[in-house]
């Protein structure tokens, strides 16, 4: 029961740090993509607001 209980101890600890370590993985690449996002983001919103502004600069040329 020892022999096994130590095998089982052993194999744990391994499998203990790779979760470890695959969640730090994780938590980097999530920080990374936050902040890719958010600049995803910031530029969609700066293209449809320079959309709305031609619009809107079209829509006075043609009336002048």
């Amino acid at each position: 029961m020892s022999e096994i209980e130590d095998e089982y101890q052993g194999k744990k600890k391994d499998y203990d740090a790779i979760i470890e370590q695959m969640e730090a993985e994780k938590e980097q690449i999530t920080k990374d993509m936050g902040s890719q996002f958010q600049e995803y983001k910031e530029a969609e919103s700066k293209f449809h607001s320079n959309n709305v502004q031609a619009d809107i600069f079209e829509t006075f040329q043609k009336r002048i």
